[in-house]
């Protein structure tokens, strides 16, 4: 009788172990460009099945008001994904995580409000400008702050990569969620390469990884590639994971540790580095 009292209470919370019910957050849209606020726009929010839980809180929905504030009604136990979009607009999803980064919109709020910017289409493209005759390794650190102001509309930045296979990107908020088909590399005459353009040539460049910090949150923070071959990116994957597992039943598990020691190799080198040498490192 317990059980099946347990089992009725924890349905009735929504299948969550946990504070059972629901809390309102606000988020007030605005345009990532020009700071106002967006009208029309609408946020969402979709939960994961947590193996703990017996079922899961309902998704949901909601349209912003005449405030342009968007109040949506969440299960503050429960893990998630967030969704906002608008007419017109770059849609963005980020984990639950991210809430706690996002910057408040006032003071003395009787509800939680929360500021999120998006962006006008076209979904932005970054062009690695690499050194001649390039191959190996490639990380690219992304540090968001307010210091830069970007031209309204800019969505393609071109960035130079170091001789070892480095760059870090200061300032540039935008550039913290894009995934990996929005990046290419700068062409010898100055184009910028197609980033949906498949070549047939086995040397190219190829997107490797990507990470969020924190884990469990937004945004993108460090992004690694290489220009190589198939087979030498999916051994530069094997270098950022701790491999468990044995035969077919491999389970490729994040390395934060190698992670560093990669990105750390990669700060300080002074020509490019191969999949080789960064093997012959890390087993050191």
């Amino acid at each position: 009788m317990k059980r099946i009292t347990l089992l009725l209470l924890l349905l009735a919370s929504g299948g969550c172990i946990g504070p059972p019910g629901y809390r309102t957050v606000r988020f007030r849209v605005i345009d990532g460009d020009t700071g106002l606020p967006i009208p029309d726009a609408s946020a969402g929010i979709h939960y994961e099945q947590e193996w703990f839980a017996i079922g899961k809180p309902s998704d949901r929905s909601a349209v912003a008001g005449k405030d342009a504030v968007v109040s949506l009604k969440i299960h503050p136990s429960a893990a998630g994904e967030y969704g906002w979009i608008a007419p017109g607009y770059v849609r963005h999803n980020a984990r639950s995580a991210l809430l706690k980064q996002l910057k408040l919109c006032t003071n003395g709020e009787r509800q939680p409000c929360f500021i999120v910017p998006l962006y006008r289409e076209p979904e932005p493209v970054v062009a690695l400008a690499l050194p001649q005759r390039f191959r190996g390794l490639i990380a690219v650190e992304l540090t968001p702050t307010d210091l830069l102001r970007l031209e309204p509309g800019q969505r393609l930045f071109k960035i130079p990569i170091s001789a070892g296979g480095y760059a870090r990107i200061e300032g540039i908020p935008i550039l913290t969620r894009i995934g990996s088909l929005d990046w290419t590399t700068v062409q010898p005459d100055g184009s910028i390469a197609d980033p949906m353009d498949v070549r047939p040539e086995p040397v190219q460049f190829r997107w490797v990884h990507s990470v969020h910090e924190p884990p469990t949150g937004d945004p993108y923070r460090v992004h690694f590639f290489i220009v190589g071959t198939f087979e030498e990116s999916n051994r530069a994957k094997r270098l950022l994971f701790d491999i468990e597992g044995e035969g077919t039943k491999n389970l490729f598990v994040e390395s934060p540790a190698k992670r560093a020691r990669v990105l750390e190799m990669l700060r300080s080198a002074r020509s490019p580095v191969s999949v080789d040498e960064a093997e012959r490192r890390l087993r050191k």
